[in-house]
């Protein structure tokens, strides 16, 4: 059974010779191995066995950046946590520039939390004002990524926290940098993505 469902595939992938990106997609097609397209929503030709294509949402989406606790510059500790809300705004600039774009992305944010705190005195640290910070210094279009925000959702000032339990309670489950979908001429199955 497994002979004959890999020859239907095999003949499939022969007989295919497009390849459909979505209105909320972009897709990076490698032909050869070394030119690369950035090819936007429609149909787009695809020779087999000469062709991949890695397709990601481009969508705004949003993206938890762990708890910390921080020293200001008076020595008084803030807890915080946030999200990251942004989108993809060109994926081959993406593909191109880093290798694990969601960790990158979440370290990029929290040392800009990191870099306001360490430098301002308690009664300067608030809510309002760290977001803003934040928002206004992450760059991420140098990666292929817009619309950066930072939220708080968490922010203790002046307490000292304490965590009873390494790591994350849970784990993100939503959209990830990573390929959606690829298709060559051997597979339809996600391909390796660098994000």
């Amino acid at each position: 059974m497994n002979v004959v469902q890999s020859l239907l595939q095999f003949l499939q992938s022969l007989l295919t010779w497009w390849f459909v990106v979505e209105a909320w997609e972009q897709a990076v097609r490698v032909r050869l191995g070394k030119n690369v397209l950035l090819l936007g929503p429609g149909v787009h030709l695809r020779i087999p066995y000469f062709d991949r294509f890695y397709v990601q949402n481009i969508r705004t989406r949003m993206m938890p950046i762990s708890d910390q606790t921080i020293s200001t510059l008076d020595g008084k500790p803030i807890t915080l946590c946030g999200s990251l809300r942004y989108r993809v705004a060109d994926v081959l600039k993406l593909y191109q520039s880093l290798h694990m774009a969601e960790m990158t992305i979440k370290q990029e944010a929290a040392g800009w939390a990191t870099k306001f705190i360490v430098e301002h005195n308690m009664k300067d640290c608030t809510p309002k004002a760290l977001q803003e910070y934040v928002s206004a210094n992450i760059s991420l279009e140098k990666w292929g990524i817009a619309d950066g925000v930072f939220v708080l959702t968490d922010f203790v000032a002046g307490i000292r926290t304490y965590r009873l339990l390494n790591g994350s309670l849970g784990a993100y489950s939503g959209d990830t940098l990573s390929t959606q979908r690829a298709a060559s001429t051997s597979t339809s199955q996600a391909g390796n993505a660098p994000a």
